[in-house]
């Protein structure tokens, strides 16, 4: 067993120095796992009045591609508002009454 051990240790070893990357708990045939929980989502907390497209995403609990999308194609999604050439913003309410409105159909 300590053999095997050592072999194993060695080809570790030859892995590292070629830049692989190799989970040392896997060396001895232990599976390293983790505890993960589910948790539920709670909206973020915002401090301002206007939204960033990360902040407006995870308010509506969609994905950030999808936020885009529905601020493109969807004529009755809030307006964005241009801060610089390349920074956009949504104000909060707007996104909130959005949503309120959502939520009936």
């Amino acid at each position: 067993m300590l053999r095997i051990a050592d072999e194993k240790l060695k080809e570790f070893r030859v892995m590292k120095n070629q830049f692989l990357i190799a989970n040392p708990a896997t060396l001895f045939g232990v599976i390293a796992m983790t505890a993960q929980t589910a948790t539920a989502k709670s909206r973020p907390v915002v401090q301002s009045d206007l939204v960033t497209r990360k902040v407006g995403a995870e308010y509506l609990g969609v994905s950030e591609t999808t936020f885009w999308r529905l601020a493109e194609f969807d004529p009755t999604f809030p307006p964005k508002i241009r801060l610089s050439p390349r920074r956009v913003a949504w104000r909060l309410k707007n996104l909130e009454s959005w949503l309120s409105s959502r939520e009936g159909a």
